[in-house]
């Protein structure tokens, strides 16, 4: 099964995150601590970009192409560019300039991706095992004085039991930003090994309620269903 990166967790400090990922918030500015971000409430998050990789920029989630025209054709194509899959950015006319030359660093707690059984869907986190933040790879674009964002995506298996061959492109260092690499050294850094230093567990279903920001969309929860398939294999 397909899997894409729609929803994710940031609940860290302005000063936590300036350390982790070696860049800087604005005078001023503070990230919101979020235990749930939909891509479909186009929220602003901090990213690092490679026009500036020391600072950090809030961006739009769901990418606008600078050669859109007009407003309304803007309103429909965000909606379709919450994800890019990486082996087809160089081509698609919405990622390709920006893939050579506009790529970013999105910082998250954890992602969440769903497992279906019997007719359901269950939500599981996926998070490092360390419990450090992360950075997954992106591209931007500024478009009527508005930066905004996509998630890159790669073929790879998600840990524990999910059944899924997608993953997004996880980042050990900020060389995603350098714009002199070329397609085959990108391409070179998506198909690197990263699952292994992940975990999933399933959460509560309260991450399927509109809005919700609360501890518990993270906390593992237990299925009895769930429970007694893992017991067959």
């Amino acid at each position: 099964m397909l899997a894409m990166c729609f929803n994710m967790s940031l609940n860290r400090s302005k000063e936590y995150l300036e350390e982790r990922f070696g860049a800087a918030f604005q005078s001023g500015e503070r990230p919101e601590r979020n235990y749930h971000i939909s891509a479909f409430d186009f929220p602003f998050v901090p990213v690092i970009s490679s026009e500036d990789v020391d600072q950090f920029t809030f961006m739009q989630w769901g990418l606008i192409p600078r050669w859109v025209k007009d407003g309304e054709k803007a309103e429909m194509i965000k909606k379709l560019t919450h994800n890019a899959r990486g082996e087809t950015m160089f081509e698609k006319p919405s990622f390709r300039a920006s893939a050579l030359q506009r790529r970013c660093m999105i910082p998250m707690d954890g992602f969440f991706e769903w497992k279906e059984l019997g007719g359901s869907k269950y939500p599981y986190y996926v998070k490092r095992k360390d419990d450090e933040a992360f950075t997954i790879a992106g591209l931007w674009d500024l478009w009527d004085n508005r930066c905004t964002f996509t998630i890159v995506t790669t073929e790879g298996v998600l840990p524990g039991d999910l059944d899924k061959d997608r993953m997004p492109v996880i980042l050990k260092d900020k060389k995603w930003l350098d714009i002199s690499l070329d397609k085959d050294e990108l391409r070179g850094m998506m198909k690197e090994p990263s699952s292994e230093v992940l975990e999933a567990y399933p959460v509560s279903k309260k991450i399927f309620t509109q809005g919700v920001n609360v501890p518990e969309v993270i906390e593992k929860f237990e299925y009895p269903e769930l429970v007694s398939q893992q017991k067959l294999f």
